[in-house]
């Protein structure tokens, strides 16, 4: 199906199993772009229409949207941070994942404190200032395991480990 300039895109119901498309203009598009960056959401269908979307003109126009959003929150520096993968157990068995629980050739390990921290030393050696521990959701690293591996870092690389959660 041809679609003229001013329709350049396609758009499910909101149903995400329908199959059948009808046109959406370039400023339906728009107009569910600035509903995303104001209400901070969309239906499903809505968000497939524009990730689906092959229009160059409301690329650009996320684009820029999403430039602003992240220059008004972030300013135009660029951080980097040290990843430090502290263990490879997990309770869960998520299959997509290499380090789910039923997978008995993964080669397991926890890193102790003190290999954590020697990590954050090498790390500020070679320019990080800050660093997410990684891992499995392990049952040995508790709150508590965690929240004290946090207030009992070194004066050397203080406030440098944060903690992430996915």
């Amino acid at each position: 199906m041809k679609a003229d300039a001013g329709s350049m895109t396609w758009r499910t119901e909101d149903n995400i199993g329908v199959s059948e498309y009808t046109l959406l203009t370039v400023e339906e598009g728009k107009r569910l772009i600035d509903r995303l960056e104001q209400e901070h959401e969309l239906s499903k269908a809505e968000m497939a229409v524009l990730i689906d979307a092959n229009c160059p003109e409301l690329r650009d126009y996320a684009k820029v949207k999403a430039r602003a959003i992240g220059d008004k929150q972030f300013g135009r520096n660029i951080y980097i941070r040290g990843l430090i993968e502290f263990t490879n157990y997990c309770k869960n068995d998520c299959y997509y994942c290499g380090i789910r629980c039923s997978n008995a050739k993964a080669e397991r390990y926890r890193l102790s404190r003190e290999d954590i921290m020697a990590c954050c030393r090498e790390g500020k050696k070679l320019g990080f200032r800050t660093f997410v521990l990684q891992g499995g959701e392990d049952p040995y690293y508790t709150d508590d395991h965690i929240v004290d591996l946090i207030r009992q870092q070194s004066p050397i690389i203080k406030n440098c480990i944060h903690i992430t959660y996915h």
